[in-house]
């Protein structure tokens, strides 16, 4: 079974802005079509970087540095 592909994206909110690795699943092309999937609740993003100039780093357990 193909491997999906990871990218970097930028998730703008009103608050805050994420910046991190997002998977593209095997049967989808491009970031676009998979964070549309009617059945995507949310988005799953790992190596988290939150702020404009990241200022906040988090992994799991949370830690900040």
């Amino acid at each position: 079974m193909p491997e999906g592909k990871k990218v970097r994206i930028r998730v703008r909110t009103v608050n805050c802005v994420y910046v991190g690795d997002f998977l593209i699943p095997p049967m989808r092309n491009r970031v676009s079509d998979a964070i549309n999937e009617e059945q995507r609740l949310f988005i799953s993003l790992t190596d988290v970087v939150i702020g404009e100039n990241g200022s906040l780093r988090t992994s799991w357990p949370s830690t900040k540095t």
